[in-house]
């Protein structure tokens, strides 16, 4: 779904933020505005809309600078997603 306006950002606290104060509409998953929808603050607008599988994204130092919890991290990330 393309939409257009007048704010852009890729940071999730600014649109949450955005959103609670009325700014506009977004597509978040459910994660982050749990507590939101929770305490009434947002709706869902469009329920049938699954922005689940816009996937996530890790960025990382080279590999041979790796510890061994990043590469686990990372490794668990590729795995369930």
């Amino acid at each position: 779904m393309l939409v257009k306006g007048r704010i852009k950002t890729n940071n999730e606290n600014a649109v949450l933020s955005l959103l609670v104060e009325g700014a506009g509409i977004a597509a978040l998953s459910d994660f982050p505005v749990l507590e939101e929808f929770t305490a009434g603050r947002l709706v869902r607008l469009l329920p049938d809309n699954d922005v689940s599988e816009a996937g996530i994204f890790a960025v990382y130092q080279d590999q041979r600078l790796q510890q061994a919890n990043i590469r686990g991290f990372i490794d668990f990330l590729a795995a369930r997603f």
